[in-house]
C-alpha cells in the first residue's frame, strides 16, 4: 500500500481495503468479528478441545476410582463431563457477545476489563446453572437423585 500512495496520507484514500471490494478468504472483514468459516472454525476447534477434556476427565476419574479399590461405572464421569461441556458450549454466548460489545482494542482499557469482569461472572453462573439442570435432569431419567 505504501507504493499506492507514495508515502504520502494524502493518497491513502484510493487504497483499497479487503471488506472495501472482492471477497475475504476466511472472514468478511466486519467489525463485529469473525463469519463464515472463520467462525465454523473456531466452533470445531472449541469442541475438538472439549472433547480431549472430556476423554481426558473421564480416563482420570476411572484410574483414580481403580486406584482407590471403588468400582465406578463408566457412565458416571461421562455424564459429568459431557453436561459440563454441554453447558461450557451454551453458556459461550456470553463471551461472544462480551468479545462483540468490546473487543479489546476499541474501548479504553478500563471499560473493556469491566465488561470481560462482568461476562466471566455471568457465564460461570451460566455454566453451573446449565450443567446442574443438566444433571439433575439426566439423573431423574435414569431413576436417580443428583446432589
Amino acid at each position: 500500500m505504501a507504493d499506492q500512495a507514495q508515502e504520502k496520507p494524502e493518497g491513502w484514500a484510493d487504497r483499497h481495503l479487503r471488506r472495501d471490494g472482492g471477497r475475504a478468504p476466511v472472514t468478511s472483514g466486519g467489525l463485529t468479528g469473525m463469519s463464515g468459516a472463520g467462525a465454523l472454525r473456531a466452533w470445531l476447534s472449541l469442541l475438538v478441545l472439549l472433547a480431549l477434556v472430556v476423554f481426558v476427565n473421564v480416563t482420570t476419574q476411572l484410574d483414580d476410582a481403580r486406584r482407590a479399590g471403588i468400582a465406578m461405572p463408566l457412565s458416571l464421569p461421562l455424564t459429568l463431563e459431557l453436561t459440563s461441556s454441554a453447558a461450557s458450549c451454551i453458556a459461550g454466548i456470553v463471551i461472544v457477545v462480551a468479545l462483540r460489545w468490546a473487543p479489546p482494542t476499541r474501548r479504553p482499557f478500563w471499560r473493556t476489563a469491566a465488561i470481560h469482569l462482568c461476562a466471566s461472572l455471568v457465564f460461570s453462573a451460566a455454566h453451573i446453572g446449565l450443567m446442574t439442570l443438566f444433571r439433575t435432569a439426566v439423573f431423574a431419567a435414569a431413576g436417580h437423585v443428583y446432589r
